[in-house]
């Protein structure tokens, strides 16, 4: 989630970048010419909505409030393992495309229950500081050491989690950038691509800060 006057560049970004997507895969879907392509593109269109609506703050809440993050988490673990299944069942030479397709859904898997965590470990420091206000210091020394090792620990083995995947994001990344440039029959599926996986990767790298400090700087 982020705001205009945060982050002004980045917001504005990441929203010409997902709102690319998500028109472009909704003319997928509606010139897919069979099932599968339909399934892959809708699956694509859904996490598109999804990246879109993370963007600003006041899109975000409300969506959230009407569909839960975890239920987010579960369209998206259902792309993992349809591209998954895609992957395996693909004949030998074929299983890239969606085998890097599930990689990337399950990059969002990453990405939302990492949110979850950030803002549950957010919610109860706020509450444990609150309930501070009216304990001895005797009481606040034993609280602050719980609090520590249960919110910052969690994100940081987040953080250790999502390095391999956002790893992968900036590889297809560049790769889709440079299939655009050499190849112009896939131009704009390859800038759709690009869109997608930088995208996330760009969306994601606060949640990498407790191992990458340096990455709050991407953050402008």
């Amino acid at each position: 989630m982020f705001t205009l006057s945060a982050v002004p560049v980045k917001f504005v970004a990441l929203l010409i970048l997902f709102a690319f997507t998500t028109v472009f895969e909704t003319y997928r879907v509606v010139r897919a010419t069979n099932g599968t392509q339909r399934t892959s593109h809708l699956l694509h269109l859904v996490m598109s909505v999804i990246m879109l609506l993370m963007v600003p703050k006041s899109w975000w809440v409300p969506f959230r409030n009407v569909v839960p993050v975890p239920v987010s988490i579960f369209l998206m673990v259902l792309g993992v393992l349809w591209f998954g299944y895609l992957a395996v069942t693909a004949k030998p030479g074929h299983r890239a495309h969606p085998t890097g397709c599930a990689l990337m859904f399950a990059a969002m898997v990453w990405h939302l229950a990492a949110m979850m965590v950030k803002m549950h470990n957010m919610a109860g420091m706020q509450h444990g500081s609150n309930q501070m206000g009216g304990m001895n210091h005797g009481s606040m020394s034993g609280m602050q050491p719980q609090m520590a090792s249960g919110g910052h620990g969690t994100l940081w083995w987040m953080a250790v989690l999502g390095l391999p995947l956002m790893a992968y994001l900036l590889y297809a990344s560049v790769r889709a950038l440079a299939v655009a440039f050499h190849e112009p029959s896939a131009r704009l599926s390859s800038l759709s691509d690009f869109a997608m996986n930088f995208g996330m990767f760009w969306m994601s790298t606060g949640l990498l800060v407790p191992v990458l400090p340096f990455f709050s700087h991407l953050a402008f």
